[in-house]
């Protein structure tokens, strides 16, 4: 058996002989062509579609927004979108809290809905919880 080939396989002293390709689960599925393919061919597919991906898809161009983000600079309550070399931000907002008590249910929370949803005085977050 054959694992994906991006991936250290716990497989590989498996003597069964047969062809199957085992899939790490991070990686996308083969084409379905490749289902029945031995190791080298589904390597070298693997490769192809890899070398075929736009310049502007490349995952270093998330690195800075990564870096970014973990910086001492960071800001809290944003979300940093990055794709193609375009970095932008995403504000989060929050209303007012709701206090329903330590003893809160389900129902307290339904009855408080409208309230709960209300953004007409949202604020942009800034810190903590």
């Amino acid at each position: 058996r054959w694992c994906c080939p991006h991936h250290i396989c716990a497989h590989e002293d498996n003597d069964a002989g047969d062809n199957t390709i085992w899939l790490c689960g991070e990686c996308p599925p083969p084409p379905p062509c490749l289902l029945n393919a031995d190791r080298a061919t589904y390597w070298a597919e693997t490769q192809r579609r890899l070398r075929a991906a736009p310049p502007e898809s490349a995952p270093k161009l998330v690195s800075p927004a990564v870096l970014f983000m973990t910086s001492d600079e960071a800001p809290t309550g944003v979300v940093i979108n990055a794709g193609g070399g375009r970095y932008y931000r995403a504000q989060i907002f929050v209303n007012d809290p709701i206090n329903l008590g330590i003893e809160a249910t389900f129902e307290d929370l339904m009855a408080n809905t409208e309230s709960l949803m209300d953004m007409s005085q949202a604020k942009p977050k800034t810190g903590g919880v």
